[in-house]
């Protein structure tokens, strides 16, 4: 013979308490999320500015409204969700919380547990422009650094104070290194580019480099470009990516695309005016990894 109990399993009904409880939570969750997301639609499509902007040009100068559509704009954007309203002073008091509260975070150089250490090369003199921690070192020791002064430079260590930096083989160690970026797909693969714009024509270029064994050998690849006209009397022309101001690699669905931004410039030394890349400047793409752009 079997009993059953009629006493109420104390257990089941507080798992079912619960349970209905966290059904109530989320609901009450999903819904304040909801109510939050629709307060927001409604201030966007009832900004005050949604009139100003079907008037004309003579309408908007009678009513002294000035052609600020950037402003505008920039004023629905930073709206508070809950108010309609820009709220820049919650900015500065979250600001003020950053720099004097508990929120504050830490900066390099802001202490004196916290400052720059020095770590060469100090036989080269010159600027720096890009920094690279090797991708492939899993310890994130491993640094190389481009300068304007010329050549590509690595430092195994560069936690340790007395490590050395040595150049890079295959980059010509008197051409100035201005961006580098890595391939989002394939770690082993870094593109890196030449040439500074803005000392026109004291730290030329000559395209970009490329390794495919993450930065032990590089090779130069060709970036087609236009030529100059060659012809002209007082201002000389010299064809050639002579400035890459930078160098993005970026994944589209698993495959990678190479974009350029390419400067041009000029300098005169007592002679004619000679533009350099004049014809070149621009963004460029590639598609095959650099093998055309």
């Amino acid at each position: 013979m079997k009993y059953f109990s009629t006493k109420p399993n104390v257990l089941g009904c507080v798992i079912v308490a619960i349970f209905i409880s966290f059904i109530f939570l989320d609901n009450s969750n999903s819904n304040s999320i909801k109510r939050k997301k629709n307060k927001h639609n409604y201030f966007l499509a009832n900004s005050p500015f949604k009139k100003t902007l079907q008037l004309s040009k003579s309408e908007r100068q009678v009513l002294g409204i000035p052609p600020n559509k950037y402003y505008e704009r920039e004023w629905e954007l930073t709206m508070n969700p809950e108010t309609g309203m820009p709220e820049p002073g919650k900015t500065l008091e979250l600001q003020s919380e950053l720099n004097n509260g508990n929120l504050r975070q830490k900066t390099p150089g802001n202490g004196v547990n916290n400052s720059w250490v020095e770590r060469g090369p100090n036989n080269v003199g010159g600027r720096t422009r890009v920094v690279l921690f090797d991708p492939n070192d899993t310890t994130h020791k491993r640094v190389f650094a481009g300068g304007v002064s010329g050549g590509l430079w690595k430092n195994d260590d560069i936690t340790d104070p007395s490590s050395s930096w040595t150049e890079v083989s295959g980059v010509p160690s008197n051409m100035n290194i201005s961006c580098i970026t890595v391939d989002p797909n394939n770690a082993n693969i870094w593109y890196l580019g030449t040439g500074e714009q803005y000392t026109s024509g004291a730290a030329v270029g000559n395209g970009v480099y490329k390794t495919i064994d993450g930065g032990l050998n590089w090779t130069s690849i060709s970036v087609d470009y236009i030529v100059g006209d060659l012809s002209k009397d007082i201002i000389s022309v010299l064809a050639g990516v002579f400035y890459i101001n930078d160098i993005i690699a970026w994944d589209t669905n698993g495959s990678t695309e190479i974009f350029l931004g390419v400067g041009a410039g000029g300098y005169a030394d007592a002679g004619p005016l000679n533009w350099l890349g004049l014809d070149t400047a621009g963004l460029y793409k590639s598609t095959d990894g650099g093998a055309s752009f």
